[in-house]
């Protein structure tokens, strides 16, 4: 038979092309710790397709870099787990920020993969700070937040063809 999908929410219309995410991508500060990290998680964002929460959930234990996977925790429905692909790009800054940047700010004992400046979890209103930050250093005009990347990931894979369960 036929799955049906429930629609929660129809996609909004004006969601950002595809240039205008790769140059939210790359508008960060690379040459720095902060920018490292920044481009990771939004590049894990788009790239993943990943709700707030569950980027701020992540932990280093769910990255296989070698398979360029990912597990995520949270978000929906509650408490089960879901193994994503990484892309090349997702899995080089993510790799990055794991040998460059996560060791100057974690503590030995700290799980969660990203983190503030201060080594603490990353918050989700920090999270939605620096994509604020980002978007306006980039000279988007649009009003873009954390799932509006969500969003994109799944309008541009299926503009690109991709399965719509995907």
């Amino acid at each position: 038979g036929v799955e049906r999908i429930r629609v929660r929410e129809p996609l909004p219309l004006d969601l950002p092309g595809e240039a205008e995410i790769v140059r939210l991508l790359e508008t960060p500060d690379v040459t720095t710790s902060r920018g490292i990290r920044d481009r990771a998680m939004l590049e894990l964002l788009y790239g993943a397709g990943l709700r707030n929460e569950e980027l701020c959930e992540l932990q280093v234990r769910g990255v296989d870099l070698a398979r360029q996977q990912l597990t995520v925790r949270g978000g929906r429905p509650r408490g089960q787990g879901r193994l994503l692909p990484l892309s090349d790009e997702c899995a080089l800054w993510l790799g990055r920020y794991l040998d460059q940047v996560r060791p100057e700010l974690a503590a030995d004992t700290e799980r969660r993969l990203f983190l503030s400046t201060l080594g603490r979890p990353m918050a989700r209103a920090s999270l939605i700070d620096i994509v604020r930050r980002t978007v306006r250093r980039a000279g988007l005009k649009q009003r873009i937040t954390p799932h509006t990347l969500r969003h994109c990931c799944a309008a541009h894979m299926l503009r690109h063809r991709a399965g719509l369960r995907h």
